[in-house]
C-alpha cells in the first residue's frame, strides 16, 4: 500500500512538474479599451506616456508624438522592434507626418536607455500590451481613422490589437515575432519555463564582435534572456488567443521577408492562413526573395538598410493601393 502511495505521488509530482514545463500564463491584467474622446483628450493622454520618459532615457527614444493642432483623417501607430525604440521609425513617422497624417510611436519599458543596460531584464508581456494598447487610445483622438504599424515584437503586438481593439481600420503586420529562428516552436514552451528559472544573462546580438559589430547607436547590441522569455511568452499568448479568436480590425495585412533569418515565417504563415480560411479580413504579401532585406527593415541606422526600397512598398498598402514589388500569397 505504501508503495502505491509513493508511486502515486511520483507520478503526481512528474505530472505537475511536466505542466509547469510546458505552461505559459495568460497575461495576468489584459488592459482594456479607452479610446480617447477627442483630440484634447489625446494629447493629454500623450503627454502622459511621454512623461514616463525619464531622465535616463536617451533623447532620440522618447515616445514620438506628430500632430496638426488638430485631429486628422489618419493617425498610425508605429510599433517598434525588440531592444530598439521609437527612433527606428523618424523617417516614416516624419514622412507620414508630412503627408498630413498623425503619427504617435511609443517606447516601450526598459527600451532607449543606455544600450547595456540591464534593466530590459525587468520587462513583461504585460507592460508590452499595455503600451501599444495605450497608443492606440491616444491614436482614436488624433485621427478619424487609425492604423497599426509594428515590426517584429512591434508586429507581435500588432497582431494582439488586431485580435482585441476593434477601432483600428488597417493592421499591418510585418515579420512578427510570433516565433523566432533562435528557439523552435516545439522548444519554446519549456525554453521559457528553464530559462526563467535562471538569473538573467546576456547574448550578445553579434557573439563574435560584439559590441564593435555595427549597429544603431540607439539600440541595444545584447539580448536580455528574461526579456526574451517575455516576448516567447507573448507569441505563445497571441498564438492560443488567435487559435480561437478572429480579428476584429477591419483590415489586417500580414508582410514576411522570406531572407529574414530571426523571425520563423512558417508560424506567421500558419496564423494568419488559419484566419484567412475562415474568412477573417486578412491579405498576406512577401517581399521579393532577391532584394535580400535584414530583419530590421525599418530603421534607416542599420547598416544593410534599403528602406528607399522598402518604404514604397509599405506607403502603397496603407494607402489602399496595389504595391509594385510585394508579392501577393
Amino acid at each position: 500500500m505504501q508503495r502505491r502511495w509513493l508511486w502515486a505521488l511520483a507520478g503526481a509530482a512528474a505530472g505537475y512538474g511536466l505542466y509547469r514545463l510546458f505552461y505559459v500564463p495568460q497575461l495576468a491584467a489584459p488592459p482594456v479599451a479607452r479610446p480617447a474622446a477627442g483630440y484634447d483628450d489625446a494629447m493629454a493622454r500623450a503627454r502622459r506616456l511621454q512623461d514616463r520618459d525619464g531622465p535616463d532615457v536617451n533623447p532620440l527614444c522618447r515616445t514620438k508624438l506628430f500632430t496638426h493642432g488638430a485631429k486628422t483623417a489618419q493617425a498610425f501607430v508605429l510599433l517598434h522592434g525588440f531592444t530598439n525604440c521609437p527612433q527606428q521609425y523618424v523617417r516614416m513617422a516624419q514622412e507620414l507626418h508630412a503627408d498630413g497624417h498623425s503619427v504617435i510611436v511609443p517606447r516601450y519599458p526598459y527600451h532607449g536607455l543606455d544600450v547595456m543596460t540591464d534593466e530590459i531584464r525587468r520587462l513583461t508581456a504585460e507592460q508590452l500590451v499595455e503600451t501599444a494598447n495605450t497608443a492606440v487610445d491616444i491614436a482614436c483622438g488624433l485621427g478619424e481613422r487609425v492604423t497599426v504599424l509594428g515590426l517584429s515584437l512591434g508586429g507581435l503586438l500588432a497582431t494582439w490589437l488586431a485580435i482585441h481593439r476593434t477601432e483600428p481600420a488597417q493592421v499591418v503586420v510585418i515579420a512578427p515575432a510570433l516565433g523566432t529562428t533562435t528557439v523552435s516552436q516545439r522548444a519554446t514552451r519549456p525554453f521559457i519555463a528553464a530559462v526563467g528559472m535562471l538569473p538573467n544573462f546576456f547574448r550578445w546580438g553579434d557573439a563574435e564582435l560584439k559590441a564593435a559589430a555595427p549597429h544603431p547607436e540607439h539600440a541595444y547590441p545584447r539580448i536580455s534572456s528574461r526579456a526574451f522569455t517575455q516576448l516567447l511568452r507573448l507569441g505563445v499568448i497571441v498564438g492560443r488567443e488567435a487559435s480561437t479568436h478572429l480579428p476584429q480590425a477591419a483590415s489586417v495585412l500580414l508582410l514576411l521577408n522570406p531572407s529574414d533569418e530571426t523571425v520563423d515565417n512558417d508560424v506567421a504563415r500558419a496564423l494568419f492562413g488559419r484566419w484567412r480560411a475562415r474568412g477573417a479580413p486578412v491579405t498576406l504579401y512577401e517581399f521579393p526573395v532577391d532584394l535580400g532585406l535584414i530583419h530590421d527593415l525599418i530603421d534607416p541606422a542599420q547598416p544593410a538598410q534599403q528602406v528607399d526600397r522598402v518604404y514604397p512598398e509599405l506607403y502603397a498598402l496603407v494607402a489602399g493601393h496595389t504595391p509594385a514589388a510585394l508579392i501577393a500569397v
